[in-house]
């Protein structure tokens, strides 16, 4: 998928419209992790207080109160500088319930680590 034109903007702004952010299947997280570790990009495995993540997608309340737990368990990624880069709803309804984050934190800054995310064949826009 094309990196949409928002990304090449000097300063972003605070909220990325859905559509312009990277989402990830479920059933894709792990084809992506593999890409991303066989290109060097470091990925740990981590717990996260939802304190420590910034969003920069509006989010849908609704959808985050009513979350089932199954989607739940789905890793965040997060940037080193640790902002959201997909699972923003999850991570609103991990604040919600006052529950740590499962995160893969990606060994890059948010603007690189997007980058390296629309580089992945099968990622799709908030659109799909």
């Amino acid at each position: 998928m094309k990196m949409p034109d928002v990304w090449n903007q000097a300063r972003l702004p605070r909220f990325i419209p859905r559509p312009a952010m990277p989402q990830i299947a479920d059933q894709d997280l792990p084809a992506l992790l593999s890409m991303l570790r066989r290109d060097g990009v470091p990925v740990s495995r981590e717990s996260d207080p939802v304190a420590n993540l910034r969003e920069r997608q509006r989010v849908h309340y609704d959808l985050a109160r009513t979350m089932p737990a199954r989607l739940m368990r789905k890793p965040v990624l997060v940037s080193s500088d640790g902002v959201v880069l997909d699972g923003n709803h999850r991570t609103l309804a991990h604040k919600l319930n006052g529950t740590p984050v499962p995160v893969e934190r990606l060994g890059l800054p948010f603007r690189k680590a997007i980058a390296e995310l629309f580089r992945f064949p099968r990622v799709t826009d908030g659109q799909q």
